[in-house]
């Protein structure tokens, strides 16, 4: 289950937070829920989007179109992409941050053209509280995707998929609202003089001031992802996800349930994908890949 109302108030790995008993970062409920946080949410960086690097550092390769477009010549549809609104309930987690951490959640909202800035007057917030509105999932079809890869891609895209990853699904936001409280933890009226003295918002981006005190930013945001991947040897069948991370390496698993067994009826050893000795429960072998391998030298495999 997921959440169609998430608010949180403190982003560990973005900034620091003033210590609060029972409070929950956004990195920890889109964990839990079992994706992979961006370090910094996207725009346009949907499913399909090819990527390199590690989890802190992801490079962006090509477009969500570029190798997997919706239409083949512009005409047919492969109906690649899905999107899931279902079972996503109502859920509220609560925070607050203050100090420096304010200038922090300034910068995490900066994407591209659409940037945020500290106003001459931003020094009246005391503390800051965030909310993200509507959650959805966004996937690639699973068959379709086997009929794309096998029967339609092109083969330079087939060539960078040997070396990077993609994402095949992702957890997307619709709109995210702020409000400002003062020393006195009173929350600040807001109108159009006023914000635009707390903050330097750009022409580009869309928002809106709901009850007088909430600062709505509507546009779209990617916060979280399962990265695929789809080699020759795969034969168009994407199996291996990676859902989580650690030591900063993907950590892939395969989707598929009818895992192979030795003839003693032993699971198979794991193949782990890694530069150093990395402790795992299991039967593990380790097997170093070249530099070239950009998303598997920094990548582990778990049946």
């Amino acid at each position: 289950m997921l959440f169609r109302f998430l608010s949180v108030v403190c982003l560990l790995s973005l900034m620091s937070c003033l210590p609060n008993e029972g409070q929950r970062t956004l990195n920890q409920e889109i964990e839990e829920f079992g994706y992979i946080p961006y370090q910094t949410p996207l725009r346009y960086a949907g499913t399909g989007t090819l990527v390199g690097g590690t989890p802190s550092h992801l490079s962006l390769i090509t477009s969500p179109q570029s190798c997997f477009p919706d239409y083949i010549n512009g005409i047919f549809p492969t109906n690649l992409r899905r999107i899931d609104e279902t079972n996503l309930p109502d859920k509220v987690y609560e925070s607050s941050f203050s100090g420096n951490a304010r200038f922090r959640v300034i910068d995490f909202l900066n994407l591209g053209t659409d940037t945020i800035s500290a106003g001459v007057n931003f020094e009246m917030v005391d503390r800051i509280e965030m909310s993200f509105y509507g959650a959805t999932i966004e996937y690639m079809d699973a068959i379709a995707l086997s009929e794309y890869y096998n029967n339609h891609m092109t083969p330079i895209c087939k060539r960078y998929l040997e070396e990077v990853g993609f994402f095949i699904q992702n957890l997307k936001i619709k709109k995210m609202s702020f409000k400002f409280y003062s020393r006195d933890n009173f929350a600040l009226d807001l109108d159009l003089g006023k914000i635009q003295k707390i903050l330097n918002i750009s022409l580009g981006l869309e928002w809106e001031i709901v009850n007088q005190t909430n600062l709505i930013i509507k546009k779209p945001r990617y916060i979280g992802y399962h990265l695929g991947r789809l080699k020759a040897e795969d034969e168009g069948i994407s199996l291996y996800r990676a859902v989580e991370t650690e030591y900063n390496e993907f950590i892939f698993r395969s989707v598929g349930i009818f895992n192979d067994t030795g003839d003693n009826g032993t699971i198979d050893p794991i193949f782990i994908y890694a530069d150093e000795e990395i402790e795992i429960d299991g039967p593990y072998i380790f097997k170093r890949l070249s530099d070239s391998d950009l998303i598997d030298s920094f990548s582990i495999y778990l049946d």
